[in-house]
């Protein structure tokens, strides 16, 4: 947050899950030094117990991502 003035944000479009896996579909967000980035992502995450023990990240444009952090 401190890097983007407090504009990063997720916005979260949908969750599909069952025992034993979950999917989540968001966009990520922000502006930091005159670049903005909107990013769909999706996370794969693998559930034991109710808990996350895996958890895989899949973004739109990594080098999108990349440039805007960097």
């Amino acid at each position: 947050m401190e890097l983007t003035g407090g504009t990063f944000g997720l916005e979260i479009e949908a969750v599909l899950a069952d025992d034993d896996h979950a999917v989540v579909f968001f966009r990520g967000h922000g502006q930091r030094e005159g670049r903005t980035l909107d990013n769909p992502t999706c996370l794969k995450i693998r559930m034991r117990d109710g808990r996350a023990t895996e958890i895989h990240e899949f973004v739109w444009d990594l080098y999108e991502v990349d440039r805007f952090w960097s």
